[in-house]
């Protein structure tokens, strides 16, 4: 959890805070009648879903998405836009445009738009959250007919379960952890065992920094455009570390694939080289500052305040922005300082 160390008029603070604390907007308990115990619990959890990996000084946020061609083709881009709450709303690249709706949030419900550039069909994710602010199932509509309908399920916060049900054909996904490191990927054909894959993954202690959730890239969870859903923060926490082998089980027969990561000097990864079949595939990440994250009040036992910027320098408590509260007895809670 925290790791507070006080000395030099400065204070190393290692919140459980992350990319995601950026997901949930202002909700101030005190001031809301909410007569409905679940979904206060809801509300609460949501904002604590968001707060999940360890950071010091500076919070980053993912910015862009390049996967760099080979063959002397024109690198894809993909965009990352936050509202003025440091909330993901927007992914596009040449192709496609992904908006992320967060007004039925309350509702514990959040909407994803999908739109192909070339000829404006239109793809709508209707995504229904559990108690914890989890993603729990979804319904997928193409020019306004269902096609598809999804469910997740979530171990000690991690995403471990992920169904695709499309008609009477289901495909799973189950995934396997160790202390926060994915160690397992199962594939579950629901009409051919002999489809059914698996992948044991490799490590050598690369750290999540940055909490990238690439399930699809690196993991081989196919949640389509739903992977932006995951990025801000609503299908669980970020694995713990960053693969660098696999092992792919079908059919009996084994291949091998790898990922080599290249680190900027605060661990975030601004490169990924995919091995795979004698091919190389990569992919650049680019990270800029948080400014929604503006810092920290640590409340003592007798609930008297003192608060602290991001960077863990002493500050004042008119600091504008998200503000993270964290109380002796152990609550946390997030709010906008207007």
């Amino acid at each position: 959890m925290s790791n507070l160390g006080i000395g030099g008029g400065w204070v190393n603070l290692k919140l459980w805070l992350g990319v995601r604390i950026l997901v949930i907007t202002f909700i101030n308990f005190e001031n809301i009648n909410l007569k409905d115990k679940t979904m206060k619990k809801f509300l609460l959890c949501a904002f604590a879903a968001a707060i999940s990996i360890g950071a010091s000084a500076e919070t980053m946020r993912l910015s862009s998405i390049t996967d760099v061609a080979s063959w002397g083709g024109t690198d894809d881009v993909t965009k990352l836009e936050y509202d003025s709450e440091g909330r993901l709303v927007k992914a596009s690249d040449d192709e496609s445009v992904c908006t992320i709706d967060y007004s039925s949030l309350g509702e514990k419900k959040i909407g994803l738009t999908y739109v192909d550039v070339s000829d404006n069909d239109v793809t709508v994710f209707e995504l229904v959250l559990n108690d914890d602010g989890l993603v729990e199932s979804a319904k997928e509509y193409f020019q306004g007919i269902m096609i598809a309908s999804y469910t997740f399920g979530y171990e000690d916060g991690y995403l471990v379960n992920y169904k695709d049900i499309r008609g009477k054909q289901t495909e799973e996904t189950r995934l396997t952890y160790d202390n926060g490191v994915i160690m397992r990927q199962d594939y579950i054909d629901g009409e051919s065992a002999k489809d059914n894959s698996s992948k044991i993954f490799e490590y050598d202690g690369v750290l999540n920094t940055g909490n990238l959730m690439l399930f699809d890239e690196l993991f081989g969870v196919d949640l389509d455009e739903m992977e932006y859903v995951a990025m801000a923060g609503f299908m669980g926490k970020a694995p713990a570390q960053l693969p660098v082998k696999y092992t792919e089980i079908e059919d009996n027969e084994s291949e091998y694939g790898s990922f080599t990561w290249t680190l900027d000097a605060d661990g975030y990864p601004v490169k990924l080289e995919s091995r795979y079949d004698r091919e190389t595939d990569v992919t650049v990440f680019a990270w800029e500052a948080d400014n929604a994250a503006v810092g920290t009040v640590l409340m003592d036992k007798d609930m008297q305040p003192e608060y602290y910027s991001i960077d863990g320098h002493k500050a004042t408590s008119d600091s504008k922005g998200i503000v993270i509260e964290r109380c002796a007895n152990g609550i946390v809670r997030k709010y906008i300082n207007m």
